[in-house]
């Protein structure tokens, strides 16, 4: 089970995910997590990945209401399972049409491996991230997807999160995520 840093951990390994593919084909790219940003990349291009919602997962294998053991102590901490939702927005040069590029690059690799891997886990917490191993140890494995938007939603999401004009966008769910109490 993992601690309240798993969030962030699957921030920053979604963010280290697209940034590899993304810069394999576009090396000056950048991708940031944080809000959209106008300004970003305009000419060599960037991904902004921002965190906007997160919601309980329900139905999940989790330890949310924990039986009690001897002396009506629970036997472990509860857990939390959650869904994390991300905006995913590309800006670069439109001329040579790199935000489309961007985004053809990143649903790709979530198309081609849905399931954060032990591999992409084990190197964020070598470099810094610990508790992205904890994401390994789970009763399940943290799964990406595109999670579709009408229009509207999309212009709502737009008027929420960014004072900007639209940029060409996705929104990613990631899930499950359990986080434990204590």
């Amino acid at each position: 089970m993992a601690s309240y840093r798993a969030i962030a951990a699957v921030t920053e390994v979604l963010r280290r995910r697209l940034s590899t593919s993304i810069r394999a084909e576009l090396p000056d790219a950048r991708v940031v997590a944080g809000r959209p940003d106008e300004g970003l990349g305009r000419d060599t291009g960037a991904v902004s990945v921002f965190l906007f919602g997160v919601t309980p997962r329900t139905g999940a294998i989790g330890n949310d209401l924990p039986a009690r053991g001897p002396g009506g102590r629970p036997p472990h901490a509860p857990s939390m399972a959650l869904d994390l939702h991300y905006l995913l927005s590309f800006t670069g040069e439109e001329q040579s049409l790199v935000s489309q590029r961007m985004l053809g690059l990143a649903l790709a690799s979530l198309q081609a491996a849905p399931v954060l891997s032990d591999a992409e886990l084990g190197a964020a917490a070598a470099e810094g991230l610990p508790e992205a191993m904890e994401l390994a140890q789970g009763p399940e494995r943290v799964r990406l997807s595109i999670t579709p938007q009408s229009s509207e939603d999309m212009s709502r999401l737009w008027s929420m999160v960014s004072h900007h004009p639209y940029q060409l966008s996705v929104v990613c769910t990631a899930g499950v995520v359990f986080i434990e109490s204590g």
